[in-house]
Formats: C-alpha cells, sequence, structure tokens
C-alpha cells in the first residue's frame, strides 16, 4: 500500500499461487518470495494512475540463514559503517526490493571482516537490526528488541518471536 500499487490479485489467489510454485518446484519445504512489481508502465518515475502491478512468486529451498551450526554455535557478528535508511528517507516498514539493497552492503561488509553476519544502526547511532535479521537480547527473562521506530522491518517473523517469547513466559 505505500508504494501505491494496484495488486490485482486477492489474498487467496496470492496464497494459491505460493503454493502452487512449492508443488511445481518438488518442494517439501521453501522459502517464498513473492515479488509485486510495475512492469509494462513505460519510461520514467511516474507510472500512469490505473497502472496493476505484475506479480511473481520464487519458491526455493534455504538452509539455515547463518549456517547450519549457527544455533549451536553461534555467529561472529560485526558492526556495520552502513546505516539503515532514515523512516522518511524510503519507507523502511515496507518489504520492499529497494530495502534489500541495504543489506547487501551490510552483509558483504560483514563478510569482508571476517564476520558472518554484519549489525546495522539506525541514523542516530542505535541498533537497528541485523542485515537479515531482528534482534533480540533476552536478560534475567526480559526481553529487548529494536523498537519499530528504528528503522526495521515490523515483520512477520518478529511479530511471531515475540508472541512466542510471551507464550513461553517472557516479559
Amino acid at each position: 500500500k505505500v508504494y501505491r500499487m494496484n495488486i490485482p490479485y486477492t489474498p487467496e489467489e496470492v496464497t494459491q499461487a505460493c503454493k502452487d510454485a512449492v508443488a511445481q518446484n518438488n518442494l517439501e519445504a521453501a522459502y517464498l518470495r513473492p515479488l509485486a512489481f510495475l512492469g509494462d508502465v513505460g519510461m520514467g518515475l511516474r507510472p500512469p494512475a490505473d497502472a496493476k502491478a505484475d506479480l511473481m512468486v520464487a519458491a526455493f529451498s534455504w538452509e539455515a540463514y547463518l549456517g547450519a551450526d549457527a544455533v549451536e554455535n553461534g555467529v561472529e557478528v560485526g558492526v556495520s559503517s552502513w546505516n539503515r535508511l532514515a523512516p522518511n528517507t524510503m519507507p523502511t516498514a515496507a518489504k520492499a526490493g529497494g530495502n534489500y539493497l541495504s543489506s547487501q552492503l551490510i552483509s558483504m561488509e560483514a563478510r569482508r571482516h571476517g564476520y558472518g553476519e554484519g549489525i546495522a544502526l539506525d541514523t542516530n547511532g542505535y541498533v537497528s537490526e541485523g542485515a537479515g535479521e531482528n534482534i533480540f537480547i533476552i536478560r534475567n527473562g526480559v526481553v529487548t528488541t529494536t523498537p519499530k521506530t528504528a528503522a526495521i522491518l515490523p515483520g512477520i517473523t518478529r511479530d511471531t518471536v515475540m508472541t512466542m517469547l510471551r507464550e513461553l513466559g517472557y516479559e
């Protein structure tokens, strides 16, 4: 909605497209990446008001994001020299393709410096998130995580983790 894309499919049709992509690729488990984009809208930066978005779904196997032994052994991380964009420069709360460019820079820098992952700060110098994940700290049964105001993606994963932690009795 924030990008004003008119997606001509119902949520049920998108869900079915996701299921079809998993089945057509013979996957038992998959990472799904539905992508909506404005395709044939001509040149320029102002698409026609009645433009309808195209939609595709990628489905592929994906192993543990930071490596098979990351949960058991942890991951060395470094604070990146790249900051997350300020929320008033790009809609950082949108899961949009252009927002991944920042994550790629953070991740590539981390690997160049010998780290498994990079941590981004917001434009005020506070912890924002990792290149590809939210950050949670549990101390004395209390969970602390970055507020939505710190240029993070307040997505499904973050909400799921917060719900699970509350159900496990964490504050």
